[in-house]
């Protein structure tokens, strides 16, 4: 008997699609790149057509790597929310609540700060400075500083207020900006909740201004409650330091033809009145590291008030240490004045017997050449106190005087350091930048290839980034061992509305995410290509299986004189 037509066409058709996933399946050889996955947009269910979200903060879970929480905030309703990944990024949700309490709805977003971190338990807290229309406004009135932790992923909120503001007024107006936020959920019976605020005195003005100051509290609840904050500068400006600042800077020799400015002389007995002073001298922009043992790493820059317009003061990055849970501190100074004011700090383990602090920030390298930037990291291996040379981790051509700029800092578990960068090396011509990434597996020594995040670039002509709103906080990032997870505020939707005549920094800002892989989730391979290879393993078996079938089937159907044979006897047939 003839077989049916279908099993003579699958036949063909098995046999088809065996060749043909031996022939599309790429050979991958042992040194392959990374893989980046496709670009997502992490915010698509939001279609409001004024939304311009801010590129956000991200932490992983550190005991899922899939899980990743993203804190942002939609710039034109100056509302906090959360994104999250439970896919590791491939794609996105958004929370349904809000970090922020109903008595403080509006958040204030800073730069370069990190406002994201995870606990145990899959618990995730972000860091916002919240305030009201009855607080006085984000310039001159009170504006508290709130952690807000979440068990369900931005669907429900526990916000902390950590120290109260409200009701303050006059010269005693304060605002607390969040500056970092850590986490350590290796000690302790609950999350050790490590918090970084700048505190700011704007009412209090010349010639007897308060200069920033770098705050720090913690909680040892799991951010239920917070301690008194401590003032990390308190005390730590004395004599020497501060005669080394003033010493040290670098005087500016005037043109020819400049003029001076003739101003009257402060008040006696004003702060003003006697510059160099403890009370002049502040700090910015602390940022926090942890170690393994639980020590505790913030990098700051100082900050002055009331000092002569006339009157240089050398920058000086400063690292505060404690070994007990922040009670107690010690504060090193870096003498090395080329130190950069960090962008981001991370401790790895890897480098040295007490494993490796790296700060990472950005620097014109040319100053002849206004658009030029570099991105520059600098290790210690002896807890801060001393610190290598910068760095420049990039690796564009350097007669292109292309820039980069707003860098971020990330380690995992395993000591992986992950940077990533805005950069106009592929810009087009539009005012546009793209995500770049480099990787250290050595403790910053060396660092990867630069490798491209993004798959279009981001047309700053459009969206509030550059555009003299001072919102530019720097990518986020968050590292497992396995993967390397990025977002970051993108334009690309606003295409559509330029068409209709929408006017330059108008449009639309959109969460944009993408992940490297370095390993397979839950264990096996240590890189990437071999998570390809695995797959092309399983491609291949697939193809092995088809080709089988296609075999049996074959073996299975009548040749040439069994098909004249089974002819001649259904003619046989017929005719009877």
């Amino acid at each position: 008997m003839a077989r049916p037509g279908y099993l003579r066409s699958g036949r063909k058709l098995l046999l088809a699609a065996a060749i043909g996933l031996f022939l599309s399946a790429p050979a991958f050889a042992a040194t392959d790149p990374l893989r980046v996955t496709k670009n997502a947009n992490a915010t698509a269910a939001d279609l409001s057509p004024g939304r311009q979200y801010a590129s956000p903060y991200l932490a992983a879970d550190p005991n899922n790597p899939k899980v990743v929480v993203g804190a942002t905030v939609d710039l034109t309703t100056r509302r906090c929310s959360a994104i999250f990944t439970t896919d590791g990024g491939v794609t996105w949700k958004q929370g349904q609540g809000s970090p922020a309490p109903n008595d403080y709805p509006y958040c204030v977003w800073s730069n370069f700060a990190n406002q994201a971190a995870m606990g145990r338990n899959g618990r995730a807290y972000v860091a916002i400075a919240g305030w009201d229309d009855r607080d006085g406004g984000p310039r001159t009135g009170n504006m508290a500083f709130i952690v807000s932790s979440t068990d369900d992923l931005g669907k429900n909120w526990k916000p902390t207020i950590v120290q109260q503001v409200r009701g303050k007024d006059g010269e005693n107006v304060e605002q607390h900006r969040p500056a970092a936020i850590a986490v350590d959920s290796k000690h302790g019976s609950d999350d050790i909740v490590y918090a970084a605020f700048l505190r700011l005195q704007p009412n209090k003005v010349a010639p007897n201004a308060e200069p920033t100051r770098p705050m720090f509290a913690v909680s040892t609840d799991g951010g239920k409650t917070f301690g008194a904050p401590i003032d990390l500068s308190k005390g730590v400006f004395n004599d020497a330091l501060r005669q080394q600042s003033f010493s040290s800077a670098t005087t500016t020799t005037l043109a020819p033809t400049a003029t001076t400015t003739t101003t009257t002389a402060p008040a006696a007995g004003s702060r003003a009145a006697t510059p160099n002073q403890d009370a002049n001298f502040g700090g910015t922009n602390p940022r926090i590291a942890l170690d393994d043992d639980g020590t505790i790493y913030v990098a700051w820059r100082n900050s002055t008030a009331n000092l002569p317009a006339n009157q240089p003061v050398a920058p000086s990055t400063l690292v505060s240490v404690s070994k007990d849970r922040g009670k107690t501190w010690t504060t090193n100074s870096v003498v090395n004045y080329t130190v950069g004011a960090a962008s981001r700090l991370a401790w790895t383990k890897e480098g040295g017997p007490n494993g490796t602090l790296v700060m990472i920030f950005g620097r014109n390298l040319n100053p002849t050449a206004n658009s030029g930037g570099d991105i520059l990291i600098q290790r210690s291996t002896d807890q801060g106190k001393t610190w290598t040379e910068p760095q420049n981790i990039t690796d564009d051509d350097p007669a292109k005087l292309v820039g980069q700029y707003i860098p971020t800092l990330s380690a995992a578990p395993n000591g992986r350091l992950d940077a990533a960068f805005y950069d106009v090396r592929d810009d087009p011509g539009i005012r546009g930048n793209d995500v770049y990434y480099t990787y250290s597996d050595d403790g910053g020594k060396t660092w990867s290839k630069n490798l491209r995040v993004s798959d279009q670039t981001i047309n700053r002509n459009y969206g509030v980034w550059g555009f003299n709103y001072d919102v530019t906080p720097p990518i986020g990032v968050a590292s497992t061992n396995e993967l390397a997870v990025f977002a970051w505020d993108d334009t690309r939707n606003s295409e559509a509305g330029l068409r209709r005549g929408i006017e330059p920094g108008a449009g639309v800002q959109d969460i944009y995410a993408a992940t490297v892989q370095h390993e397979v989730v839950g264990g096996g391979s240590s890189k990437a290509t071999k998570v390809i290879l695995a797959g092309l393993v399983g491609l291949a078996g697939v193809a092995i299986v088809l080709l089988t079938a296609a075999f049996v089937m074959r073996r299975g159907s009548p040749g040439p004189e069994k098909k004249a044979k089974a002819k001649a006897a259904d003619k046989a047939t017929a005719k009877v």
